[in-house]
């Protein structure tokens, strides 16, 4: 019996050390604040895509106490969230050209069965929305399986495995969000979803509408 072998590759030939091209992304030119967001912890970004450049200005998470026992008090808590989350909304608008970000965004809140309080995702969600709305400030939602689809292939992706999974294709990006949390890695998720124009190698096809 005849086997048919693999034919040769690249790296067959190349010798030790050998790493495989890695694809190149090309977004808009566009500057994103975004958020991953919920009534415990909610993680910005501020970052500004240039072609196939990224350049995280600022990162963090914010992180509250808030008791989350029952309706009432996620309604409680969503009233004390408001407040801070305007103020981060609006010291990102230094209203000098060049620095007010083109478009905030922040995650669809998720209604899956086994979404642990996704009313938490979805207060804090409307609270962004409610600021953006009063302040006449661009805003718009970035669905969570979309993401974890396009960065770790798998719309019921971890947190975690979002992260490795933009990792491994820009692995440039640690040395910008150093000691970010796993919130802060789905925030920037969301941004370059949202301004991703082409996607391959270089000069490669539209990823998106």
């Amino acid at each position: 019996m005849t086997t048919t072998s693999a034919p040769p590759r690249l790296a067959d030939f190349a010798g030790k050390g050998y790493v495989p091209p890695v694809k190149t992304y090309r977004f808009r030119d566009m500057r994103v604040l975004a958020f991953d967001q919920t009534l415990k912890h909610t993680g910005v970004v501020d970052v500004v895509f240039r072609g196939t450049n990224i350049e995280v200005m600022n990162h963090k998470t914010l992180t509250f106490d808030h008791d989350l026992a029952g309706n009432a008090a996620v309604l409680q808590a969503a009233t004390l969230y408001y407040e801070p989350i305007r103020s981060e909304i609006v010291i990102h608008f230094g209203f000098t050209a060049g620095t007010n970000p083109d478009i905030i965004l922040f995650e669809q809140p998720p209604l899956a069965n086994k979404v642990i309080r996704p009313e938490s995702a979805m207060m804090a969600g409307l609270c962004i929305k409610l600021v953006c709305y009063r302040a006449g400030f661009p805003c718009e939602m970035v669905q969570a399986q979309r993401t974890k689809t396009d960065w770790a292939a798998n719309a019921r992706a971890t947190k975690a495995q979002v992260k490795r999974g933009i990792l491994e294709k820009l692995p440039h990006l640690k040395g910008q969000m150093v000691k970010a949390t796993e919130h802060e890695w789905d925030a920037l998720a969301l941004a370059m979803t949202y301004a991703l124009n082409e996607v391959g190698e270089a000069g490669g096809s539209p990823a998106h509408d």
